[in-house]
């Protein structure tokens, strides 16, 4: 939710052609913190009961997509969910390596009114987040994500977090 890459993917989205791009507000959608909102995830990566306010977006007219990465795939999925529960059409979801529980995505995918769920995992950057994870799996994944982000702190980051530096990648 706060990553060095949200400028620059803000950039390529408005070059690309998409028009009226807004970034979330990090006070609220998220915890403030990697860590708070990691161990978010390792207890609510289904949907949740708390509505999501989307209200200034209207539920008819343009063009509705939304775009997550990590923990901020939930945000976006839990997001998708209440639009669409409203009658709002959801153009395009696309969660990047989402920590979010298969049951949930399969209702996801289900909505008529998401037209499109897409899902992109970073295997080849070693990451063991995938949609559709387990808690078990997510557990399983603490170890080597904590050295991962470890890692990244000292330099380029790597696995998991590789797309959040502020570099031609990212």
């Amino acid at each position: 939710m706060s990553g060095a890459y949200i400028n620059d993917m803000t950039k390529a989205l408005k070059e690309a052609g998409i028009k009226n791009v807004r970034v979330a507000d990090v006070n609220k959608w998220s915890n403030g913190d990697v860590i708070r909102d990691g161990i978010d995830v390792l207890f609510d990566n289904s949907r949740d009961r708390e509505q999501s306010d989307l209200s200034s977006f209207g539920t008819q007219g343009e063009q509705f997509n939304l775009i997550g990465y990590s923990y901020g795939g939930l945000q976006a999925a839990q997001a998708a969910a209440d639009y669409a529960d409203k009658a709002g059409i959801v153009d395009n979801l696309v969660l990047m390596a989402t920590p979010i529980e298969k049951g949930f995505l399969a209702k996801l995918r289900n909505n008529k009114n998401i037209k499109s769920v897409r899902i992109i995992n970073l295997p080849e950057q070693d990451d063991l987040i995938r949609a559709g994870d387990t808690d078990l799996d997510v557990v399983t994944a603490l170890p080597k994500l904590v050295w991962q982000k470890t890692k990244g702190l000292m330099g380029p980051e790597v696995g998991h977090f590789y797309y959040s530096d502020a570099t031609k990648d990212g």
